[in-house]
Protein backbone atom coordinates (compact mmCIF):
# COMPACT_ATOMS: atom_id res chain seq x y z
CA UNK A 1 0.00 0.00 0.00
CA UNK A 2 2.86 2.20 1.02
CA UNK A 3 4.33 2.02 -2.86
CA UNK A 4 0.96 2.93 -4.23
CA UNK A 5 0.77 5.79 -1.60
CA UNK A 6 3.96 7.01 -2.80
CA UNK A 7 3.83 6.68 -6.83
CA UNK A 8 0.97 9.36 -6.62
CA UNK A 9 3.48 11.52 -6.14
CA UNK A 10 5.38 12.72 -8.97
CA UNK A 11 8.31 12.61 -6.92
CA UNK A 12 7.54 9.11 -5.87
CA UNK A 13 7.86 9.88 -1.80
CA UNK A 14 6.33 10.41 0.62
CA UNK A 15 8.98 12.43 2.66
CA UNK A 16 7.36 15.91 4.30
CA UNK A 17 4.41 14.74 2.91
CA UNK A 18 1.10 14.91 5.41
CA UNK A 19 -1.03 11.51 4.82
CA UNK A 20 -4.75 10.83 6.17
CA UNK A 21 -5.41 7.72 7.61
CA UNK A 22 -9.48 7.20 8.43
CA UNK A 23 -10.77 4.22 9.84
CA UNK A 24 -8.41 2.60 12.39
CA UNK A 25 -9.64 0.02 14.29
CA UNK A 26 -10.43 -3.36 12.50
CA UNK A 27 -13.87 -3.52 14.12
CA UNK A 28 -16.76 -1.06 13.46
CA UNK A 29 -18.31 0.70 17.13
CA UNK A 30 -14.74 -0.40 19.13
CA UNK A 31 -11.46 1.25 20.00
CA UNK A 32 -9.75 -1.97 19.41
CA UNK A 33 -6.96 -1.40 17.33
CA UNK A 34 -4.92 -4.73 18.20
CA UNK A 35 -5.34 -6.14 14.72
CA UNK A 36 -5.95 -3.17 12.63
CA UNK A 37 -3.99 -3.36 9.29
CA UNK A 38 -3.58 0.90 9.50
CA UNK A 39 -1.29 0.25 12.24
CA UNK A 40 1.78 -1.14 9.86
CA UNK A 41 0.93 1.48 7.17
CA UNK A 42 1.33 3.94 9.91
CA UNK A 43 4.75 2.64 11.24
CA UNK A 44 6.28 2.16 7.15
CA UNK A 45 4.63 6.15 6.44
CA UNK A 46 6.92 7.46 9.21
CA UNK A 47 9.53 5.94 8.76
CA UNK A 48 10.11 7.00 5.61
CA UNK A 49 9.33 10.63 6.86
CA UNK A 50 5.82 11.36 6.07
CA UNK A 51 3.42 13.28 8.84
CA UNK A 52 0.23 11.26 9.30
CA UNK A 53 -2.67 13.02 10.58
CA UNK A 54 -5.27 10.45 11.81
CA UNK A 55 -9.24 10.24 12.11
CA UNK A 56 -11.40 7.71 13.59
CA UNK A 57 -13.43 8.44 16.86
CA UNK A 58 -12.95 5.66 18.74
CA UNK A 59 -9.62 4.26 17.69
CA UNK A 60 -7.51 7.93 17.42
CA UNK A 61 -6.98 7.69 21.40
CA UNK A 62 -5.04 4.12 21.32
CA UNK A 63 -3.17 5.30 17.94
CA UNK A 64 -2.01 8.56 19.33
CA UNK A 65 -0.82 6.80 23.13
CA UNK A 66 1.18 4.50 20.38
CA UNK A 67 2.52 7.49 18.05
CA UNK A 68 2.25 10.58 20.31
CA UNK A 69 3.82 13.10 18.13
Amino acid sequence: MVHKIENVFKDRSVDNRRIAIFWLTFKAETDDIRESPALPLIEALLERGASVSVCDPLGEPAVKKLYPK
